[in-house]
């Protein structure tokens, strides 16, 4: 598991979550909740999967990684995914 870690969004939670679900789904991930809160899962080719929480609070998203592949060091993960929500 990782530490916990904030991005600020710009726009709505909703907007957020829409857009972050139908771009993992064309991954092959999963994103179950709401503008509030929910689960992130995502498989890695090769490596493994990729799960997590996430809440919002105001303008902020905090994201918790519970479960992840060995090979792969927190930090990538959260960079990855500050890029991947902010494209």
């Amino acid at each position: 598991m990782c530490e916990p870690f904030e991005i600020k969004m710009t726009g709505t939670a909703r907007e957020l979550i829409d857009k972050t679900r139908a771009k993992l789904q064309l991954q092959g991930g999963t994103l179950t909740g709401d503008e509030h809160s929910g689960k992130i899962t995502l498989a890695v080719p090769i490596v493994g999967i990729i799960e997590g929480n996430y809440s919002v609070s105001g303008n902020v998203l905090t994201i918790t990684v519970t479960e992840k592949p060995a090979l792969l060091p927190c930090g990538l993960i959260q960079s990855k995914i500050t890029d991947f929500l902010e494209s």
